[in-house]
């Protein structure tokens, strides 16, 4: 097991294949050696899954900021990087009873979106200040890619509507009823 170092930011690079994919392994080649960044490839140093929970633990804990670096598999993380967090975000060490290590860590931003990864079960001016927060940390932080988001099939029982990244696209009038744009409350 590589031992870790404490870094400011910590980036859990989580590729199952990173040789087809030159996008993911570029972004992480670009930030690895960054001052103060630490670059922990997942499944380099577990590619029996065999996790040491403490070893990674200690440089979480370390970190002011941790970025789960992952490509999008079946609307989550690939099977490692769910393994990972299984284990080493566990019970009385992450959260529960005496689950301190990460109390105070900050979140950039978020959009939580419970149901399968793809929907929320708020209201959609909750989500929609996520979301403009989630763009605006996007580009806050440099990032040169468009904001990514989801195009969904529509559902045979309702095909008159799509819902898109861009909000609800009502097809018959190709227009879009936005959901998911507001202006930022403070």
């Amino acid at each position: 097991t590589q031992e870790p170092m404490s870094a400011s930011v910590l980036v859990l690079y989580a590729h199952p294949r990173p040789e087809m994919s030159r996008v993911n392994q570029a972004m992480a080649e670009a930030v690895r050696d960054l001052p103060g960044v630490e670059v922990r490839d997942l499944y380099a140093l577990y590619p029996d899954y065999d996790i040491d929970v403490r070893a990674e633990q200690k440089p979480l804990a370390a970190a002011d900021l941790v970025v789960w670096h992952h490509p999008l598999q079946w609307y989550s993380g690939p099977p490692l990087l769910k393994e990972w967090i299984d284990g080493v975000l566990e019970q009385g060490w992450a959260y529960g009873p005496g689950g301190t290590a990460l109390r105070g860590k900050r979140v950039l931003a978020k959009v939580a979106l419970p149901i399968a990864g793809l929907l929320s079960d708020r209201r959609a001016p909750v989500v929609a200040r996520e979301t403009t927060r989630l763009k605006k940390a996007w580009t806050d932080v440099g990032c040169q890619v468009p904001y990514m988001g989801f195009n969904l099939l529509p559902l045979s029982v309702i095909p008159e509507f799509r819902l898109t990244d861009k909000g609800l696209v009502d097809v018959g009038a190709m227009e879009i009823v936005p959901l998911f744009e507001a202006p930022l409350e403070r």
